[in-house]
């Protein structure tokens, strides 16, 4: 039958880590064959088979994954040490969860594994007996990724209930600077890469719209009897506000918040300073992840950089109380010294205004060169302006124009980011810690074993 040539050309097939354009083909074939007896009786006695080779290993995760939509990875298939952030995911089931996701016949059979699986075996072999650990090590192999990068956009799909295309174009959309709270969509995918349900509760979207709170809590939606209006009520309440012993006081800085790896933090504006920098009453609400604790020192890997959709690893962090503000994160300065000055910070209303005003000062050819010809701290700036403003006024009236144009402007942009950043580091007030969630208390995902394997495949 057609399924055993299909099986039989594998090995050749996957002789190198292929593509996930290569495998979505063969992934459709072995979904629309998911009933054959004989395809789910060679799943479930791989899987059973103990020392097995990489080869061994690499067909039995494609065809786990397209007949029933599972990875049960192997020994083999290692996640990678990296020398800048610690781990990357394994190249050959990255290639495979993509092709997964992308796969129009296996989309159904996805949603419904991805409440019961984890999506991520690798990291569940390397440590299968820590939560929290399996949490930082995800955490630090999707640092330094973005809306570029083919490993990030599977992380969104939260184990398939969500399509590749639909994850990327939000994952895209995050990267120009649209609306969004990515840092909340990428602690909520770590934690489920991990192995914590995190979509047990209401029907969830691929972005994160409620917020942390509801959007971390596994919410559920609720009515409300006499207005008759729907909200939706976290399930999963934060550790720092259980009934637990985890309580702290924000204003008292003899109790502090008890943070350690794996756990989600979540930081916020105090008293009127509540909004980001940007404006648009963008809000200053962010969470991420412990990946590093060792004393009152952090590491911290975080969604939401850049524009909005770069994941960054922070250097080292100190949790300091600071008078009339509350429990935050210091970093080092040039001297040495742990400062909340270059920490993350937030703004009255008022104070975005200055931070506008401070931007908008530099419109203009004339403005642009006082301010780089009088400050050293733009000097960076100055070649690169005075080459593109150069090069755009010898192009007016050609065909290179527009090119030339749009160069002058990433420069202007950059002189006018400056400019907000120096005017945003005089204003504002460093944002505290207002809480954090712990892998206990979310449901545990299981782990594609045999015996699960077997199951799935009578």
């Amino acid at each position: 039958m057609a399924i055993d040539s299909v099986l039989d050309s594998l090995p050749t097939k996957l002789g190198v880590v292929p593509s996930a354009q290569a495998l979505v083909p063969i992934i459709e074939q072995l979904a629309a064959s998911a009933a054959d007896s004989g395809l789910r009786g060679r799943i479930a006695a791989m899987a059973a088979a103990t020392n097995r080779s990489e080869m061994d290993d690499r067909v039995l995760n494609v065809i786990a994954a397209g007949a029933l939509g599972v990875l049960p990875g192997g020994a083999s298939l290692k996640p990678v040490i990296e020398p800048t952030y610690g781990w990357r995911v394994n190249s050959f089931l990255s290639a495979l969860r993509h092709a997964m996701v992308s796969s129009k016949a296996l989309k159904a059979t996805m949603k419904k594994r991805s409440g019961q699986f984890i999506f991520y075996p690798e990291f569940y072999h390397e440590f299968p007996d820590s939560v929290d650990q399996r949490i930082a090590a995800l955490a630090r192999a999707h640092a330094g990724l973005g809306p570029t990068s083919p490993d990030l956009p599977a992380l969104y799909t939260l184990g398939g209930l969500f399509d590749g295309a639909e994850a990327l174009t939000q994952l895209k959309d995050m990267g120009k600077g649209g609306r969004g709270t990515t840092c909340v969509m990428t602690a909520r995918g770590i934690y489920h890469a991990a192995g914590c349900d995190m979509i047990d509760g209401s029907p969830l979207t691929v972005n994160t719209p409620s917020g942390p709170v509801a959007d971390l809590g596994t919410p559920t939606r609720k009515t409300d009897q006499t207005t008759k209006k729907t909200y939706l009520q976290a399930r999963r309440i934060r550790a720092d506000i259980a009934d637990d012993g985890k309580a702290f006081q924000d204003n008292n800085e003899a109790i502090r918040p008890q943070l350690t790896i794996g756990d989600i933090y979540y930081v916020n504006g105090t008293g009127d300073h509540l909004y980001l920098a940007r404006g648009g009453g963008a809000e200053a609400v962010h969470v991420g992840i412990i990946v590093g604790h060792a004393g009152d020192t952090y590491y911290t890997v975080d969604g939401g950089g850049g524009r909005g959709a770069d994941v960054t690893l922070s250097p080292m962090r100190k949790m300091m109380f600071k008078k009339g503000a509350g429990w935050s994160f210091a970093e080092l300065n040039r001297a040495k010294q742990w400062t909340h000055e270059g920490g993350t910070r937030s703004y009255s209303n008022a104070e975005v205004a200055v931070i506008d005003k401070a931007g908008a000062d530099l419109d203009g050819d004339v403005a642009i060169r006082a301010r780089l010809n009088s400050d050293r701290l733009f000097a960076g700036h100055k070649l690169n302006y005075e080459k593109a403003y150069s090069a755009w006024a010898a192009a007016i009236g050609t065909p290179s124009e527009k090119v030339c144009r749009h160069n002058l402007d990433v420069q202007i942009g950059n002189v006018k980011l400056l400019a907000r950043s120096i005017a945003g580091g005089r204003v504002g007030e460093v944002r505290t810690i207002h809480g954090w969630w712990e892998s206990e208390s979310y449901n545990q995902l299981a782990w594609a074993g045999p015996k699960q394997i077997a199951e799935l495949a009578r």
